[in-house]
């Protein structure tokens, strides 16, 4: 029913905006980004739309060994951790910084940039 009603509108509106001298109304947009897990060695990846934790480091003096970025690790890898924190850092050969883990943040891997518009050649 649904699928149904989405064409009949789809098929509606594009006549609507080629009156109106564009092309059609679709709108693109670009998956999401690659984003990489700071957990085991062997996980290097965030799938899109997946589900992950983050923290960002706000560079303070005290902690040297980060810079203004995010930490993040895939579920997978944050939920086995013991601890109630995790050690991370730019340069492993530093001394690391422990982060609480409740100061990690849950998200999911789904922001979608959308593509510019541009004149169609051909719909």
């Amino acid at each position: 029913m649904c699928t149904k009603l989405a064409k009949l509108f789809v098929e509606s509106i594009d006549r609507v905006v080629q009156e109106l001298g564009y092309c059609c109304d679709r709108q693109y947009a670009y998956l999401p980004k690659l984003m990489l897990c700071y957990g085991k060695q062997q996980c290097w990846e965030i799938p899109s739309y997946g589900y992950y934790y983050y923290y960002y480091s706000n560079s303070e003096p005290s902690q040297f060994n980060l810079s203004s970025g995010k930490y993040t690790f895939c579920a997978n890898c944050f939920h086995p951790i013991k601890s109630e924190s995790i050690l991370i850092g730019d340069d492993p050969t530093q001394t690391l910084v422990e982060i609480p883990k409740k100061l990690f943040l849950l998200a999911k891997n789904d922001i979608q940039e959308p593509e510019i518009m541009i004149d169609c050649i051909i719909c």
